[in-house]
């Protein structure tokens, strides 16, 4: 924000105060809004102490081919969706197109488009006194500035490419573009020249309508969660996505009561696991052809035909056990696809660990435990490791160790604190089961949990847990 008052401030200062020199307005500018600049200093400042304390700082390469391959080909995105809204969805990040390869003719023409409308914002500044300077400079360098925290150029955001990430951006882009259409207006009317003013209106009265009609249709694709989902099954722009919404639709029909729903929702779901057999397949040949040809930033966002064949085998295997309950099946159809660890994330390894110790492969559970721990530290591999070393080795200490652990590291993780409940009621330690149960009610909203705390804190005679849990559970029921 500092940086876009300022660009808007400086640029309209210059062109409207034809004695003022660069340098003047510079200073005036920069002193109306150091106290940003200031807060924009400390936010900076700690945002690269956080990523330093979390170590994840890339290497040069990385980050070269974060900022000149793969930005550009998000900017692209975003021009297209601004005045191309066709594909609206939840699912926009899989919608960004990428090329094949660092030279790709596609990904050469994004880096030249992009690249050179910063180059024209940057000789447009030189000459911001002439109106065409004027005219182009405001605009874009505004919506620029707002839209960089998006392009994955400081870093790389939650995800790849969303609406809601232009919201702002837009917001900019119509300022900068607003003001430019005013002085138009206002210097023809000036000259009495009102007739001049027919064109721009019939230039901007469809773009109104057009994008307003575009949102009032939106409003019916997204008005119930059944229609979210249909929504974004129709623009799935491949078998992962597509067989994620047919799963999770099938799903909420299976949910309801009558019968018709849920044989509609068990079509859904077979459906799903067709979809996700065949796309096993294409992104097996999609991985001979294009694998060892992807760069590297693309491996490393989960973009690549390999990683992206462990999530649909994933998603397969979640598919066939939710339906048939099946762990062994589950696990034949994943295992196939965790030969390389690395590219499992900790939805996959919950899965797959899980399907190992239903299915009682405890030893290669604990050989995969034992490769992961030293590279995935995480509440799933902790808690997995916890349980392995009850269920294997009857030590509970040890299994206590790593829920402990655990619990330090990420307090707020249910899968932990569900963990400790259990493990302390195996161990007949009542007190730490109802501080847990505590902490579990909380996290989860489960008056169950706040229950069964209450329940034990008032027998122990803990007076001072007992009226908290109480008073947080007033707090959930209202």
């Amino acid at each position: 924000m500092p940086m876009i008052l300022f660009v808007y401030l400086f640029a309209t200062s210059l062109f409207y105060n034809a004695k003022e020199t660069f340098k003047d307005s510079i200073l005036k500018i920069f002193k109306q809004i150091l106290p940003l600049f200031l807060a924009l200093f400390v936010f900076v400042i700690y945002f690269l102490s956080i990523r330093s304390s979390i170590n994840v700082q890339a290497s040069f390469q990385d980050t070269l081919e974060r900022v000149l391959w793969l930005s550009p080909q998000i900017f692209v995105h975003f021009s297209k969706l601004i005045f191309f809204p066709f594909h609206l969805t939840i699912d926009q990040s899989a919608l960004v197109k990428l090329g094949g390869s660092l030279f790709s003719g596609y990904s050469m023409f994004c880096f030249l488009s992009m690249f050179t409308l910063i180059l024209f914002s940057l000789l447009s500044l030189f000459f911001i006194k002439r109106k065409l300077a004027f005219y182009f400079f405001l605009p874009f360098a505004i919506f620029f500035f707002a839209l960089a925290p998006f392009l994955h150029i400081f870093s790389p955001t939650y995800n790849l490419a969303s609406e809601r990430y232009l919201y702002f951006p837009l917001l900019m882009l119509v300022v900068g573009a607003s003001h430019v259409i005013f002085y138009l207006l206002s210097t023809l009317h000036s000259k009495k020249e009102d007739r001049s003013m027919i064109p721009i209106l019939v230039i901007i009265l469809p773009l109104v309508v057009i994008t307003s009609g575009r949102a009032f249709i939106r409003t019916y694709d997204w008005k119930d969660s059944r229609s979210l989902f249909t929504s974004s099954l129709k623009e799935a722009p491949n078998g992962l996505l597509e067989g994620l919404r047919l799963s999770t639709l099938g799903n909420l029909y299976i949910a309801m009561k009558d019968d018709s729903s849920k044989i509609k929702g068990n079509q859904y779901i077979q459906e799903a696991i067709d979809i996700l057999e065949s796309s096993l397949t294409e992104l097996e040949k999609a991985k001979n052809e294009h694998q060892g040809k992807l760069p590297k930033v693309v491996k490393k966002y989960g973009l690549d035909p390999k990683t992206i064949q462990a999530k649909v085998a994933y998603l397969l295997a979640l598919t066939k056990y939710d339906l048939r309950v099946d762990a062994n099946g589950a696990l034949e159809s994943l295992k196939p696809y965790m030969e390389d660890l690395s590219i499992a994330d900790t939805q996959i390894l919950d899965l797959y660990l899980g399907l190992l110790f239903a299915t009682n492969n405890l030893d290669e559970a604990e050989n995969i435990l034992n490769k992961v721990s030293k590279e995935k530290y995480s509440p799933v591999v902790l808690t997995i490791l916890s349980e392995l070393h009850r269920v294997k080795y009857n030590n509970y200490a040890q299994a206590e160790n790593y829920l402990t652990k655990s619990f330090k590291q990420f307090p707020y993780d249910v899968q932990t604190l569900s963990a400790l409940r259990n493990l302390y009621v195996k161990t007949n330690q009542a007190e730490k089961f109802a501080y847990f149960s505590y902490l579990h009610g909380i996290r989860t909203h489960s008056i169950k949990s706040l229950e069964e705390a209450y329940t034990i804190f008032t027998k122990l005679n803990n007076i001072e847990m007992a009226d908290k849990v109480l008073k947080n559970a007033k707090l959930l029921v209202g």
